[in-house]
Formats: structure tokens, C-alpha cells, sequence
């Protein structure tokens, strides 16, 4: 037995002493380099990653510019920071605490300097940026892919506390609806996130209408600018919102409400995204909050019923203004320019031809169209498309391209539902001067006319002795009329003094020179 045991003994000793064990430890010190991947590219780096306390290390310059953040080193403070328009981290070598977006976060290993190169902890930065990380233990490789996540938290009104239990929403914008997309509660932190994501989609977060509408809601383009890491609240004696008829909230910058106290406009409301607030009540105090819609909702929507309250100190007034849709219009057009391009924001009126003088008005759409409602069967009506002429309003010369006012369309409404087309607004093709005798500027109106003598195409006047003219065809003749003389000019009538016509006559092609009429 116990030459059996010595036989044993110096078996091992040989193994040793031959070096058939020596594989096994080159192997632990031959393990492959760590590799970094992002988004499938493999990231250069100058220094070599390595493993602490089962945390990689990676030198912080690679990483930050792979993961699209701005690199700073500030060898003073020692602290590195990255940052791009959607988030922003600084790290402190050797501190765990890093602050993310504006936000105090612990980390498992702090950025140290190794070799003179900084490094920091790899999976902390991916993650904190809302990236996904993944380590193949087996290639040591580390695989980070964009992610779809958000994470954030929310503070008392100081900025510092931090707070529990709130109902936290995720909205996404889907043209001027915000859609709900999720809801969470905060953590014992105030922390919240939100998965699924989608780059470049817009997206609100707010607090829940019914339990903390205090919360003021953020706005940030998904992976391209903000990220409302931060959310704080703020006191509100008054907060409304406008939902759409299926219930989702609406946003518009050019929606707007009006506060009024006994039929006296007192102030507007301040808009916070969606929602709109004020804190300026007085205790005791009657007040009604009316909604102004913008252009784009008017031809959608019927301006829902102002909200009469009195206000009580200490209250928190919340209001939701509903839409509903309005029934189909009667008459229906579109606005565009001589070349078919719709012209939206452009002001449409229509009165009746017996009364010129009263006159309604809408505003036409992103693609030109607009819808006349209210409208009485068996009348005649006029329509004018009000075009701001900027010479004019300046006093400025007229210039050939410029958009000019269109005549008067002239049509009868039966009843039925009638599509005027495309109302035309032509630009301008011909200038005229009007001057005295002596030469001097003189007030005219101007009349364009084809060759049988009817009223065409588009003029205009100005008082500093310009008339213009448009809406003509190359080729054809025409006879453009001025009236000469002297005006009083009121908000009703131009009144004519004494005057006279002067007329030239041309075949039109692009090109033609100024014309001068002259008057007696």
C-alpha cells in the first residue's frame, strides 16, 4: 500500500516538473481581448477594456463618441461628461455617483485612470443612455443596440425632494391628438420609465388628469431632442385642456382662452403644452373661460360652450373642453395661387350681394380649403379672398410676382351642397404709374378688360400713384382703364370728387414695360 502511495506521488511530481499542467494557466492568461460593438460596428479604442469587480471598464473617449455624445474632460475636477440634444452624463473618477440627465444616480464602480487613460464602467453608460447591453461571455464581446426606453423621475416643487406614488403618463403625438400610450407610478425614488419607444416620434409625459395634473407635462422628440428626465410640479389655481369627441387630448400653439370677468376681458391663459393655467383669480370672484380655436380645428370642429365658475381660494379649478365635430358645410372651396399650390391662413369672406357691408369670414387650411356654413337658400352671395398686400400696407412700390386680390365671385346658393373650386389668387404681371399733369403721384382705379369689353384678371391700387395688374393671358389684348381724379376716401364709399379715364391697350407677354397714365 504505501508503495502504491509513493509511485503516486512521484507521477505528480514528474507532471510538474515536465510542465504538461502549464497549458491550463497560459490558457486563463491567453483569453481573448474584449471586443465592443455598437449597433454591429466594432468600437476602436486606444486602451485596452478590461474586468473589475465583474464590471468592464472601457476608455470613456471611445465609448462616449460611439454612443454619439460630445466628449468633455475636465482634468481639474477630473470628471468626464458626454452629451448629445437628447441626454447628458457626468462621472467623477473615482465617485459612484454620476448624475444622468440632470439626476443623481449611484453606480456599482467608479471611473478610474489606468495607464493614464480614463475608463468607465460600460454597461452603466450603454444603459443610462437607453441603450440595451448584452455581454457574450463566451466571445467576450459586448453587443449595445439602441434602445427604446426612457427613464426619468419627478421632484417635489423645490427641485429636491423627490416623489413617490404618482401616476405618470406616456403620451404620443398623432398629428394634434395625444394618443395614451401607458401610465406608471413613481418608485419610492420618484422614478418612472417607460419601453417602446419609437425614434423621432414626438411624446408628452405628464402627470394623470384626475390624480396629479400638478405635474407639469414635458415634451421631447424621442432619441432626437429633450428627454423630461426631470419632472416637477407647480400650484395651479386653474387648469383646462381641450379632448378631442373620442376623448384624447388636443394641441395646437394657436389654440388659445380667454379669461373674462362681467363680459370684460381680463387676461389669456399660459399655455404648458396641452394644458393651459392661470393664477391670477381672486377668492369670490366670477370668472368664464372661453376656448378660441385655431384655423385648422375651426372647419372641424364647433367651438364648445364657455366655463362660468367662481373661485375659492385654496381650490384647484380643472376643466376639460370637449369638441364635437361639425355636420358636413354646404359650400366648400379651396384657395390657391395661378399655379394650383394651395394658399393656406388666407382670409375668406362672404356676405350677401344685397349687403356688401356685412360681411363673415374663416380662414383656409394647410392645403387651401375652406367651408361656408350658415348660409340661407334662394340668396345671392359675394366672395373676396382678403390678401395682405405688403406694398400696399408699407407704401412700398408693387412688384411683379406679387399675389393680388381677386375679384368678387358672385354665386347662388340653392340649398344643396356646392363646391366653388379653386378660387384664384393671381400675381402680378404688369405695373402701372399714375401721375397729374405735372407729374406728380395721383390716386387712380384701375380696370382691366378683354378685347369684348368684359371685366378681367386681378388689379390693384395704391396711394403712392401705382396700379397693378394680373390674372392675364399671353397673346391676348386687353385694355387697362384707370380712373383719375380726385377721392375722398371713407370706410363705406370712395366718393369722386372730378376725374377721368385714361385707357391703353396691349397684347400682353411676359416682359412688358411700366406703363404711366397720365391725367388731366
Amino acid at each position: 500500500m504505501l508503495r502504491r502511495f509513493l509511485i503516486f506521488i512521484m507521477g505528480i511530481a514528474l507532471l510538474i516538473g515536465s510542465g504538461s499542467l502549464s497549458p491550463v494557466v497560459r490558457a486563463e492568461g491567453q483569453l481573448k481581448p474584449i471586443t465592443v460593438q455598437v449597433n454591429g460596428v466594432a468600437v476602436s479604442m486606444t486602451a485596452k477594456p478590461y474586468i473589475t469587480q465583474s464590471v468592464t471598464m472601457v476608455p470613456f473617449r471611445a465609448i462616449f463618441e460611439a454612443l454619439s455624445l460630445k466628449v468633455e474632460w475636465d482634468k481639474s475636477k477630473q470628471t468626464v461628461s458626454g452629451s448629445n440634444a437628447w441626454s447628458r452624463m457626468e462621472l467623477k473618477v473615482g465617485s459612484l455617483a454620476a448624475k444622468v440627465n440632470g439626476n443623481q444616480i449611484r453606480m456599482q464602480t467608479p471611473a478610474e485612470i489606468k495607464d493614464g487613460a480614463v475608463y468607465v464602467p460600460l454597461r452603466f453608460i450603454g444603459e443610462e443612455t437607453g441603450n440595451r447591453v448584452t455581454w457574450n461571455a463566451a466571445a467576450r464581446n459586448i453587443d449595445i443596440r439602441t434602445g427604446n426606453t426612457i427613464k426619468g423621475r419627478v421632484y417635489t416643487a423645490d427641485g429636491v425632494g423627490s416623489m413617490s406614488g404618482k401616476h405618470i403618463q406616456l403620451l404620443q403625438r398623432q398629428g394634434d391628438k395625444l394618443l395614451d400610450i401607458a401610465e406608471v407610478l413613481t418608485g419610492p425614488n420618484g422614478d418612472f420609465r417607460f419601453d417602446g419607444l419609437e425614434i423621432g416620434s414626438d411624446y408628452f409625459i405628464e402627470g394623470n388628469w384626475t390624480e396629479d395634473s400638478d405635474i407639469v407635462t414635458c415634451a421631447f422628440r424621442f432619441r432626437v431632442s429633450g428627454n423630461c428626465a426631470r419632472l416637477g410640479v407647480v400650484d395651479r389655481q386653474a387648469t383646462v385642456r381641450v379632448l378631442s369627441p373620442d376623448g384624447d387630448p388636443m394641441i395646437d400653439n394657436e389654440l388659445n382662452f380667454t379669461v373674462s370677468e362681467n363680459d370684460t376681458l381680463i387676461s389669456y391663459l399660459g399655455q404648458q403644452q396641452n394644458e393651459y393655467i392661470t393664477n391670477l383669480l381672486q377668492d369670490g370672484h366670477t370668472y368664464t373661460i372661453s376656448a378660441q380655436l385655431p384655423p385648422a380645428w375651426s372647419e372641424r370642429f364647433a367651438v364648445p360652450a364657455p366655463y362660468t365658475f367662481t373661485y375659492h381660494a385654496g381650490e384647484k379649478v380643472k376643466h376639460e373642453f370637449i369638441l364635437s365635430t361639425l355636420l358636413d358645410a354646404p359650400v366648400i372651396g379651396r384657395v390657391t395661387d395661378d399655379t394650383g399650390k394651395p394658399l393656406a391662413r388666407f382670409r375668406v369672406l362672404i356676405s350677401l350681394e344685397s349687403d356688401s357691408s356685412n360681411r363673415e369670414s374663416v380662414i383656409s387650411g394647410q392645403d387651401g380649403s375652406f367651408s361656408l356654413r350658415g348660409l340661407e337658400a334662394g340668396h345671392a352671395y359675394l366672395l373676396y379672398v382678403d390678401v395682405n398686400v405688403p406694398f400696399a400696407a408699407r407704401g412700398k412700390n408693387p412688384a411683379i410676382g406679387d399675389l393680388i386680390p381677386p375679384l368678387a365671385q358672385k354665386f347662388t346658393y340653392d340649398g344643396t351642397t356646392l363646391d366653388l373650386g379653386n378660387v384664384k389668387l393671381n400675381r402680378i404681371q404688369m405695373i402701372g404709374k399714375v401721375v397729374n399733369g405735372e407729374g406728380k403721384p395721383q390716386f387712380g382705379i384701375p380696370v382691366l378688360q378683354d378685347a369684348k369689353g368684359k371685366d378681367v384678371g386681378n388689379v390693384v391700387f395704391t396711394k403712392s400713384g401705382y396700379v397693378a395688374v394680373g390674372g392675364m393671358n399671353e397673346g391676348e389684348t386687353y385694355t387697362w382703364k384707370v380712373y383719375i381724379g380726385d377721392f375722398t376716401l371713407t370706410k363705406e364709399v370712395t366718393k369722386v370728387t372730378k376725374g377721368s379715364w385714361k385707357a391703353y391697350t396691349f397684347v400682353y407677354k411676359p416682359g412688358l414695360e411700366e406703363h404711366t397714365f397720365t391725367g388731366d
